[in-house]
């Protein structure tokens, strides 16, 4: 990834990178506020990483909880993991970039409420915007995941955040 598109990114998503796209921070707030206002997930607020077994997720309100102690951080860690591959890329490697494919395709076991495909999602569409605000044509990236989610409680969450957001970018 060039230098210059690297720095139009931070600046676009603001740096570090630890604040969502506009179009993921409404489909979190949307989310979280279903739970909120859901009788059978509104006390998930009540959890926390201390008191929330997560090799144990046996409810609707383990779910949201899990998403609102942990989606953040996950989400963050997994986009500054790619950036950093990407820069060593750049340096001192000719492995080839994500951000040069025209098509990937990820492979999520464990994928929960789909932490890794929306920041995967949110990061190539900086990308994209950084590129256009540059000067440079943008161009379709192709993506590919495959999902596993033995927890059959995540299913529902993860198709809603995977929706909204494509609804938003569509």
């Amino acid at each position: 990834m060039e230098e210059k598109i690297y720095k139009r990114m931070q600046e676009i998503a603001g740096n570090p990178y630890l604040r969502f796209s506009d179009e993921m921070n409404l489909v979190y707030r949307q989310v979280m506020e279903c739970f909120q206002q859901n009788p059978e997930t509104k006390e998930y607020v009540n959890y926390t990483r201390h008191n929330l077994d997560l090799g144990n997720i046996r409810t609707p309100v383990e779910v949201a909880a899990e998403m609102y102690i942990y989606f953040h951080a996950h989400f963050f860690k997994f986009q500054q993991a790619i950036l950093s591959r990407e820069h060593e890329i750049d340096t001192y490697s000719f492995t080839p970039s994500i951000f040069d494919k025209s098509y990937l395709t990820i492979l999520d076991i464990g994928t929960g409420v789909g932490t890794v495909p929306l920041a995967i999602i949110d990061l190539l569409r900086n990308y994209q915007k950084a590129k256009v605000e540059l000067g440079y044509t943008p161009f379709v990236i192709n993506l590919n995941f495959i999902l596993v989610e033995p927890n059959k409680l995540k299913h529902q969450v993860l198709d809603e955040l995977l929706s909204k957001y494509e609804d938003l970018v569509d």
